[in-house]
């Protein structure tokens, strides 16, 4: 090879790293800010068209004014955002949003904002990574279908039935206020995480789905609504939300089983928790049930322990037999609870058609060393108490001091806690003497 082609070999290796470095480090397409003011001072003076001139990973940013629009959004990976940051001063009609990781904030929406992809039969494309956040609603709210992985976040919602109906998987709802709507899902829905809201005049309601965690909630509810309701719902997770007001406080009427209740505030409401028809395996645990009128209406097999059932003015645990037993036997097992009602359990025993007696629950279980309910040393039993004191545990002997009464407690003739609790200072009333420092010891 001659130098003239060394040359030339040289030189062409070189434009070709400089072209492929060149464009390797230039970015494809400029992500861009775009304004619009309704009075002309930017951009663009309608929404609709500044989305319509734009790219993926564009901002599109709102001056303050009243757009009477019904803005699509079917472009991916944009923003719309008030300037403002204050939906007080930026009011648009509505979004429809059908594209990818869309976020929309800022805006007092008079309508409604739906997240739904094109339609593709029998249903639609999945919509994902959207954001809805720091938006007022006065119309209907926010509407999703198959959408996926998105959060809809520090939004109020104004209107009356105004709130959030979602369909699809993996979405976090955190930290919205609902006056007299409601947050809702679909039956074909899952994994998906609501929390920290709360809902005035409002419910929270769910016609199927699985795997859900409903966390952190408060609700104030009104006659005639549930504060929480399932409806053919499976291995959901409903904890530490506060429920008032409401004709049943959570309520699973149908085929909802296998769900967790833990570390829930259910006050003032007529029927605190109802379980029935079909919805076996619940686990009722470390809730506080005060001031309902029924504590528990149970119509199925549930774990029912470490609750604190008090000052209930029909009844703690109101035991009502359909029949319907999910593969389960009897109503449960129900123990290590403190109940405080004039009327504890109520057993509405019923004979079905086939001649059965329906099967009582189970009112203690083994006594195994450890900390119950009322701090005794062994777990047991219940705690049986009444309002005016009078109740099994709070008059029954300890001879031994176990914080286990020396008698069986029979209540409604099948209805026997073999090992009822005794709190701990009667316990230590019955076998320390009492000492006299009357007299001047110095």
């Amino acid at each position: 090879m001659g130098n003239g082609e060394k040359l030339y070999l040289i030189a062409l290796t070189s434009a070709v790293f400089i072209f492929f470095f060149l464009t390797s480090t230039l970015p494809i397409a400029l992500a861009k800010e775009v304004t619009v003011n309704d009075d002309s001072e930017a951009d663009f003076v309608s929404i609709e068209e500044a989305i319509n001139s734009s790219s993926a990973g564009d901002m599109i940013l709102v001056s303050p004014g009243i757009y009477n629009e019904s803005v699509d959004i079917n472009i991916q990976n944009i923003s719309v955002l008030s300037k403002s940051g204050n939906p007080e001063d930026t009011i648009v009609r509505a979004f429809n949003v059908s594209a990818n990781n869309i976020a929309v904030s800022g805006f007092s929406i008079q309508e409604s904002l739906t997240l739904k992809g094109p339609r593709s039969e029998p249903s639609y494309v999945r919509i994902e990574n959207c954001t809805v956040k720091d938006n007022r609603f006065s119309g209907q709210g926010v509407y999703t279908t198959e959408c996926y992985n998105s959060t809809i976040a520090n939004n109020s919602f104004l209107g009356k039935n105004s709130g959030i109906s979602l369909d699809g998987y993996y979405s976090t709802i955190s930290d919205n206020i609902v006056v007299d709507g409601s947050i809702s899902m679909s039956a074909d829905s899952g994994n998906n995480i609501l929390i920290n809201n709360t809902l005035l005049k409002g419910s929270i309601g769910f016609g199927g789905g699985y795997g859900n965690k409903i966390i952190g909630n408060k609700i104030s509810s009104t006659e005639g609504k549930c504060g929480i309701c399932f409806s053919e719902c499976s291995s959901n997770i409903i904890d530490n939300n506060t429920v008032s007001n409401a004709s049943w406080g959570i309520m699973m009427p149908f085929f909802s089983g296998d769900n967790q209740i833990t570390n829930n505030t259910l006050t003032s409401n007529k029927v605190a928790i109802l379980i029935a028809h079909f919805s076996g395996g619940n686990v009722i645990k470390n809730n506080t049930i005060s001031n309902n009128s029924i504590g528990i209406s149970l119509d199925d097999y549930a774990l029912i322990t470490d609750n604190r059932i008090e000052l209930n003015k029909e009844c703690g645990i109101y035991l009502e037999h359909s029949g319907d037993f999910d593969n389960y036997s009897g109503d449960g097992l129900i123990y290590n609870n403190l109940f405080n009602n004039t009327v504890n359990l109520f057993n509405s025993t019923r004979t079905f058609d086939s001649g059965d007696v329906a099967d009582s629950p189970v009112l203690n279980t083994t006594k195994t060393p450890g900390i119950n309910i009322v701090g005794g040393p062994y777990l047991g039993g219940n705690f049986w108490a009444k309002p005016d004191r009078t109740g099994f545990s709070q008059i029954c002997t300890d001879s031994d001091g176990d914080g286990i009464g020396d008698l069986p407690y029979k209540i409604n003739g099948n209805e026997i806690d073999y090992l009822p609790l005794v709190s701990v200072s009667r316990a230590q009333e019955s076998i320390i003497p009492t000492a006299n420092f009357s007299t001047n010891l110095t």
